[in-house]
């Protein structure tokens, strides 16, 4: 029978059938490559060479996972074609593929033996600083093998545990060269051991897919984790010109010992003290800890008048500033940013109350959710949306440290911390229990996450209105998905639009509480 080549596929359409070999495949495990599977991502390519995004559902995995390995070739249908994603993109295409419960898959019979099989779109070495810090798509590059370190562990502020890494060196046949860091697994995973033979020292030619361009301390790298993936020697035409270059030539890759440099990111192990907000609130600001302290605490209710997001910027971390259809940052003026977490909210040890505010990678811990999957569900008219509002009653222990404002003000506020390495076994279960949540959440299993006892939370009530003038609800889709006039989805410029309104309700995001 025939199929649908990828190209024509559309949301207005339900019934699709395409023969496709899964040229990529990965768990996707938020934004620290440490939590919980929520979804499983693939690179899908038919016999013509096109290519798409698609998706295995948290709620599908135990289902679909097991039908579908990396390399195989299969004719899937039933599924449900969306817009793109708008960040992350491993494939610049507008449209991606859903699997649902109803969807087909079954191996395809005698495909043809030239069906394709890599995915990319190679960037010259020279054009990766362009990059830096942008996140709209991966990056895909070639060049030969100079240099393989050792792993080393190293902590990162965002992580609970240390994660390994690995440092390889590329260069193009112009000789410019580039750092590649992979993490994880990834880290762990590389080896050209079964490729690269030191006594012939052939040269070792690769495409490496899925890498994001960073920097620290001045110094670019490409940065690979769960998304990135590689291939010795392939067979792609970019490839032959390295091939012919290198032909009867030697080259020794160098074996070196792990860098002692660490990411800016990182902690060391640090000690701190265990207080009550009474002490706190009755000392003064020169006198904090200055590695912070911990403290045990209720959240009560919420600073309403604070947004609950910002826009980060993708470089140096700042919130940025509404600039025509997106943000930038005023700092060092990048156009790259993602949208991040900032909680504020009010919390309570029986001692004392505070005002605290969470960002990032602790507020995604504290909601359980990725700050995009709030934001799509969100309707203009609500004051707060339902995820936000469920902290409320919720009790943990923090690490914080005292906010700039603090220094200006006798009302004092805190901000909290990742995990740091020297918590307690409590709290460490209590890391443990947060993932658990984080995957709960995905199947709607109401979070029990150290709640107070009934009565300690009796008079914390917090209500969230709806509105009756707009349905309207916040996607990172490029299009519409729907026609209808009563709920229709948000364009990604006309969601910076309504985020930019909503936050003209809130005081500036890139405050703290």
């Amino acid at each position: 029978m025939p199929f649908d080549l990828l190209p024509t596929l559309h949301p207005k359409s339900k019934h699709w059938t395409i023969c496709a070999r899964v040229s990529r495949k990965w768990e996707y495990r938020g934004g620290t490559d440490d939590g919980p599977i929520a979804h499983i991502d693939l690179v899908l390519i038919d016999e013509q060479g096109n290519a798409i995004y698609a998706e295995i559902p948290n709620s599908e995995i135990e289902r679909k996972d097991p039908l579908l390995q990396e390399g195989g070739i299969y004719v899937m249908s039933r599924f449900r074609v969306s817009n793109s994603k708008t960040l992350y993109r491993p494939v610049d295409a507008p449209y991606m593929i859903e699997f649902t419960c109803y969807t087909k898959i079954t191996p395809a019979r005698d495909p043809p033996e030239t069906f394709p099989r890599y995915v990319y779109k190679l960037t010259p070495f020279l054009e990766l600083p362009h990059y830096t810090g942008e996140n709209k798509n991966f990056l895909d590059v070639i060049g030969i093998v100079t240099e393989v370190s050792d792993t080393s562990l190293i902590q990162l502020a965002n992580r609970s545990t240390p994660t390994v890494s690995r440092h390889i060196m590329l260069k193009d046949l112009n000789n410019v060269e580039v750092k590649l860091t992979l993490w994880g697994q990834r880290a762990t995973q590389f080896t050209i051991d079964e490729i690269y033979n030191e006594q012939q020292a052939t040269p070792v030619v690769i495409l490496v897919v899925g890498n994001l361009m960073k920097t620290f301390a001045g110094e670019e790298y490409l940065s690979g984790n769960a998304a990135c993936h590689w291939y010795f020697n392939p067979s792609i035409p970019e490839a032959e010109p390295f091939y012919n270059t290198i032909q009867n030539q030697q080259l020794v890759i160098k074996r070196t010992a792990a860098s002692t440099q660490q990411p800016p990111s990182t902690l060391k192990p640090i000690q701190v003290e265990d207080k009550q907000l009474q002490d706190l609130e009755t000392m003064n600001p020169y006198d904090f800890p200055e590695n912070g302290c911990r403290c045990t605490v209720t959240i009560t209710r919420l600073v309403q008048t604070t947004a609950w997001w910002f826009a980060s910027c993708n470089k140096c971390s700042r919130a940025c500033t509404p600039d025509g259809p997106g943000y930038k940052c005023t700092t060092c003026s990048c156009t790259g940013y993602r949208f991040k977490y900032k909680l504020c909210f009010v919390a309570n040890d029986g001692t004392a109350e505070a005002e605290m505010v969470a960002f990032g990678e602790v507020g995604r811990r504290i909601v359980g959710k990725p700050v995009q999957q709030v934001l799509r569900a969100t309707r203009i008219g609500n004051d707060i949306p339902p995820d936000i509002a469920a902290i409320v009653s919720l009790k943990f222990t923090f690490a914080i440290t005292l906010t700039n404002q603090s220094y200006y003000s006798p009302k004092k506020s805190y901000q909290t911390l990742p995990p740091l390495l020297d918590y307690t076994e409590s709290v460490s279960k209590k890391s443990q229990l947060w993932d658990a949540a984080d995957a709960s959440s995905h199947s709607g299993a109401k979070r029990k996450l150290f709640r107070e006892s009934p009565d300690a939370t009796k008079e914390t009530n917090i209500s969230y209105k709806k509105s009756k003038t707009s349905n309207a609800r916040l996607t990172d889709d490029p299009q519409p998905q729907s026609t209808s006039k009563k709920s229709p989805l948000l364009t990604q410029s006309r969601l910076n639009q309504r985020l930019m309104k909503l936050s003209s309700c809130f005081t500036s995001p890139a405050q703290h509480c």
